[in-house]
């Protein structure tokens, strides 16, 4: 552990010094902005109930994406339980310094259904090449349908989408030739192809694996579309699904929890080629975060200590069988 630790002390210092930027930004766009502010408390009780219902499907979906890579490896665990672990990941996430909700997940699968960590890394791997393609492929759908309309776009954005799914080509394409595979020297790209060597073996499974994706993207354009109604705001379908997507992105690419001050920094450049303003998309992305954090800080410690408690039920009857 310890020399994990020193290895890895510059990227959480990276991550350490981009999350107190990001917060200081975070802070002064919001008292340069009161009405922004003003604008996520005269949000009604009814708006909230959607939005947390909303929130509680996105962590429900994250649940399925690890029940399903587990039934591939012949390992069973419960939705129940799924949804417990990604609540209780992250919250993790946002109370402990860095991105550890990953590493508390594969710490527990391991003890839980004796989830090998090469093969968490690994398949952890590949569902971001598929959420990927996912976002940056349902992105440049967004990018056609506000061409279509005669509507404005951000060119540099719209370009992540390309990259995006362009890269997720190149990882696919790669991952099919195991001599390519092994001569690549970059272990998060080696790691990435790795896991989708994993996958790719089970059709079946890959288009699970990929309708989960989807439904978690929709999940999270109805989310975009709520909050902007939540402050009086209607927003057409093209302009939410490219504001998704861009943060679909943010969420796989950036080193902060949950992409926190990344993805309001990029709410805030949209707008400007949007359909609302950048006050609009601030105060819309903060109540989505607001929602987020007080849903996962609220219900992640009782999930964790079900979870807990369940294990070590689970421990005391092996003992007793043994």
């Amino acid at each position: 552990m310890s020399d994990s630790s020193s290895t890895n002390w510059p990227g959480r210092v990276l991550s350490g010094v981009v999350l107190l930027v990001s917060v200081a930004w975070i802070y002064w766009y919001a008292t340069s902005n009161p009405a922004a502010v003003d604008a996520i408390r005269g949000v009604s009780a009814g708006h909230l109930v959607v939005l947390s219902v909303l929130i509680l499907g996105i962590f429900a979906t994250n649940g399925l994406f690890t029940m399903t890579v587990l039934a591939a490896y012949d390992m069973r665990i419960s939705l129940r339980e799924s949804f417990q672990l990604s609540v209780a990941t992250t919250a993790a996430n946002y109370i402990l310094p860095g991105r550890y909700g990953a590493g508390l997940r594969a710490v527990y699968l391991k003890g839980r259904a004796g989830f090998r960590l090469v093969d968490f890394l690994a398949t952890l791997s590949g569902l971001s090449v598929i959420s990927l393609g996912v976002n940056g492929l349902l992105g440049i759908c967004s990018v056609a349908l506000l061409a279509a309309t005669g509507r404005p776009f951000d060119p540099w954005v719209a370009s992540a989408f390309l990259v995006a799914v362009a890269g997720a080509g190149t990882l696919i394409a790669a991952s099919t030739s195991t001599r390519a595979a092994a001569r690549v020297r970059f272990r998060p790209v080696a790691e990435a192809l790795a896991g989708w060597q994993r996958l790719q073996r089970k059709p079946r499974l890959m288009m699970t694996l990929v309708a989960i994706a989807v439904g978690q993207t929709v999940l999270m354009l109805l989310q975009t579309v709520a909050a902007f109604h939540a402050i009086h705001v209607a927003v057409p379908l093209p302009d939410a699904l490219f504001f998704t997507c861009v943060k679909g992105l943010a969420l796989l690419t950036t080193i902060t929890p949950g992409a926190l001050g990344v993805v309001e920094w990029l709410s805030v450049y949209m707008a400007k080629h949007l359909s609302f303003s950048p006050e609009q998309a601030f105060a819309a992305q903060g109540l989505m975060r607001a929602v987020t954090i007080a849903a996962a800080l609220t219900i992640g410690p009782i999930a964790a200590l079900f979870l807990g408690t369940a294990h070590r039920r689970r421990q005391a009857l092996g003992s007793e069988r043994r």
